[in-house]
C-alpha cells in the first residue's frame, strides 16, 4: 500500500520541481510589503474613472471591490478607463407561434489602462461576456433570470479587466 501511494505522489511531486525550475511565478503571489504588513498589489495604484450606465456603475464597484483592499490609492499611477457597457440580447429558441422560450444577452466594452506619469496607454482591449437565461411565461421568474445573468456577466467583465491588467502590468514589471 505504502508503494501505491508513493507511486501516485511521485508525479505531483515531480511536476512541483519542474513548474519551479522553469520560473514559474503566481500572478497574485508577492514577496514585497507596502504601507505596514498589507501584501503590495500593483491594482492598488490604479485609479478607476467613472463608468457610464447603471450596468458601469456596478462594474465599477466590483472592480473597487477587487482591487482595493486597503483603500482607495493615494497617488495612483495608473488610471483604468472603462467605456460604456453595451448590451445585446437576440432570441435563440423560437417556437412555431414565434414566442422565444430562450434569450441570449452579450455585454460587450473596452477598457484601456493609463499611464499618468508616462502619458501613455499600456493596455487596450475589448471585452465581451456571454450568457442565456429561459424566458418563461411568469414574467417575473423572467425578469429575475435576466437580472441574475446580467450580474453573473457584469462580475465575468470584471475578472476579465483585473486579469489583463494583472498580465499588463506584470510585463511591464519584466521590461523594467
Amino acid at each position: 500500500m505504502k508503494t501505491y501511494k508513493i507511486l501516485t505522489l511521485f508525479p505531483l511531486i515531480l511536476l512541483m520541481i519542474s513548474l519551479s525550475a522553469c520560473g514559474f511565478k503566481p500572478l497574485y503571489s508577492s514577496n514585497e510589503t507596502h504601507e505596514g504588513n498589507a501584501p503590495y498589489s500593483p491594482l492598488a495604484e490604479i485609479e478607476i474613472s467613472n463608468i457610464p450606465d447603471e450596468e458601469g456603475q456596478i462594474l465599477r464597484n466590483h472592480l473597487i471591490d477587487r482591487f482595493y483592499a486597503s483603500g482607495y490609492p493615494q497617488n495612483p499611477k495608473y488610471r483604468l478607463d472603462v467605456a460604456r457597457i453595451n448590451a445585446q440580447t437576440r432570441d435563440l429558441d423560437v417556437t412555431i407561434r414565434s414566442d422565444a422560450t430562450r434569450e441570449q444577452i452579450r455585454l460587450t466594452t473596452q477598457l484601456a489602462l493609463f499611464d499618468i506619469k508616462a502619458q501613455k496607454v499600456i493596455l487596450t482591449r475589448s471585452l465581451s461576456a456571454v450568457g442565456s437565461y429561459n424566458v418563461l411565461e411568469s414574467q417575473y421568474t423572467t425578469y429575475v433570470s435576466r437580472s441574475d445573468i446580467r450580474e453573473n456577466l457584469i462580475q465575468d467583465l470584471a475578472l476579465q479587466v483585473e486579469r489583463h491588467v494583472m498580465l499588463a502590468l506584470e510585463r511591464q514589471h519584466q521590461a523594467q
